[in-house]
């Protein structure tokens, strides 16, 4: 099966089927993989989960949850958007192709501190 990560379109798994990918951050650090499956499981048709090892830039966990269809993707953002899950709010999205690419939002200035 070939993952990545989808923005308006979806994933092509293969001819006849379609997938969905939600990111969820702020994932608490005692919930494992499998944990995000069964929760997101009773509001649609799991694919994949994937928790990268690596944080996001507040600290926090993130991953990836993918979905079989729109209906499902729609149905558990709107249920488990801001959801309290082992006492961290999680927040639920749809997945899009290359966020994490953008250019940062701040820059530094270069002049020295004091320098009007």
């Amino acid at each position: 099966m070939e993952r990545g990560i989808v923005g308006e379109e979806p994933l092509r798994v293969d001819s006849n089927q379609s997938v969905w990918t939600l990111f969820v951050h702020n994932i608490a650090d005692r919930l494992h993989w499998k944990g995000v499956w069964q929760v997101f499981d009773r509001h649609g048709v799991v694919v994949d989960v994937f928790i990268p090892r690596r944080r996001s830039r507040a600290g926090r966990r993130f991953g990836f949850v993918h979905m079989a269809s729109k209906e499902d993707v729609d149905r558990v953002i709107e249920r488990l958007n801001g959801f309290w899950l082992y006492g961290a709010r999680v927040s639920v999205s749809l997945a899009i192709r290359g966020a994490n690419k953008v250019s940062p939002t701040h820059s530094r200035s270069q002049r020295p501190l004091g320098a009007g």
